[in-house]
């Protein structure tokens, strides 16, 4: 049972292994840069909202915002409006989200 809980540091040779592992280091690394200094100014809850498949969260951060969208079908869902200056920091903006895609947004209110 103790082997199924230790790392098996030498599967990061195994293309799919590695692959994972930069995944999670991106993400960790784009909420530490930047969504972790956005939380001081959030001040509420989000809204959040479902339909058509896609889930929409957005969290008011004093003068910006952070929106989540996630796509949870296998059709193309028209991504909500952003501000003209929103910039992705995960997913790429567009008209459409990709069939089980998600976008992360910052943008001035």
């Amino acid at each position: 049972a103790r082997d199924s809980a230790v790392l098996d540091w030498d599967a990061l040779s195994k293309p799919h292994h590695a692959k994972r592992l930069k995944l999670v280091r991106d993400l960790l690394r784009v909420r530490r840069d930047l969504v972790v200094p956005l939380l001081p100014r959030m001040k509420n809850a989000g809204e959040a909202r479902f339909e058509s498949d896609a889930l929409t969260v957005r969290w008011s951060a004093g003068d910006k915002y952070l929106a989540i969208f996630v796509n949870l079908s296998q059709r193309p869902a028209p991504q909500p409006g952003l501000s003209p200056n929103a910039k992705a920091i995960w997913g790429e903006l567009g008209d459409q989200l990709a069939p089980w895609a998600v976008l992360a947004a910052v943008g001035d209110k």
